[in-house]
């Protein structure tokens, strides 16, 4: 490969490993919020929300590491 194409690639590579481990962290982080609050106290639409909110960061921290 030529140098600059190895250069850019490598670029390429480190920033797909950084989004997912964003990505990965953010899921962490959403795990601790929802394992501290309590559900009962959230209407429908709000529990809604936060299950699509979870459920999403997981997909995408997911959809990053089945790219490799």
């Amino acid at each position: 490969m030529n140098p600059i194409n190895k250069k850019f690639y490598e670029q390429i590579q480190s920033q797909h490993e950084i989004s997912a481990q964003q990505a990965e962290h953010g899921v962490e982080m959403m795990d601790l919020l929802v394992s501290s609050i309590d559900i009962t106290d959230l209407d429908g639409d709000e529990r809604a929300a936060l299950r699509g909110w979870h459920e999403g960061a997981q997909r995408s921290a997911n959809t990053i590491r089945q790219a490799n």
